[in-house]
């Protein structure tokens, strides 16, 4: 994957592990001129749970970039964390363990309205894991669309691409990011081969 760098072309890949989400004293001049998308999934557990939950937010990233200034001051207010995890808060471990049950809630308060500043788009995907009771894994093993977590991510980029053409038509590209999984992989190939073919070039056409 690509993306502008000024007038340069670098690979979006080398530039996003040192970019998103980061505030102004780490990004320095890392700038890329399109919208981002993170999304993280939950409910990964079939034996446990109905639904893979795929959640994300959408905006510009000159955005991004004032919402990281803003979660990274929140971070660091007293109680001072250094970073973010919903299940260490529900547990009292990890960065939360120095808090007492109260003072975690009010953390989680205080970002959760940090983030509700900005204009950035929520969206949420699920999958329910029932509709995939029959498969057979073995003959399906690794191929694109046979699982749950495919048609998360197909679903939450190829919606991303239809939302931002209904809203905000033009040319700007969106960069998609995940957080790593075993099933990640197999997708981002997927992803790329899809802009690859004729047929499917003008509907992934603003895909980072």
């Amino acid at each position: 994957m690509m993306a502008g760098l000024g007038r340069k072309t670098v690979p979006i890949s080398r530039v996003i592990p040192h970019y998103c989400g980061m505030p102004e004293r780490l990004r320095k001049k890392r700038r890329l001129l399109v919208f981002r998308a993170f999304f993280d999934e939950s409910g990964t557990n079939p034996k446990l749970d109905k639904a893979l939950v795929m959640g994300g937010f959408l905006g510009r990233v000159e955005e991004w970039e004032r919402a990281s200034d803003a979660w990274d001051e929140c971070l660091h207010e007293k109680p001072s964390i250094e970073y973010f995890k919903h299940s260490e808060a529900q547990s009292l471990n990890g960065e939360f363990a120095q808090l007492n049950r109260a003072s975690a809630d009010a953390k989680v308060l205080a970002l959760t309205k940090t983030i509700g500043r900005f204009g950035l788009r929520g969206f949420c995907i699920t999958v329910l894991y029932r509709l995939f009771r029959h498969r057979d894994a073995k003959a399906s093993q690794g191929r694109v669309g046979t699982r749950v977590y495919d048609w998360g991510f197909l679903t939450a980029t190829s919606g991303l691409l239809q939302y931002l053409d209904d809203e905000h038509p033009g040319d700007e590209k969106i960069d998609f990011v995940f957080d790593e999984c075993s099933q990640l992989n197999a997708c981002i190939e997927h992803y790329n081969w899809m802009k690859t073919e004729p047929f499917l070039a003008e509907i992934v056409r603003r895909a980072g």
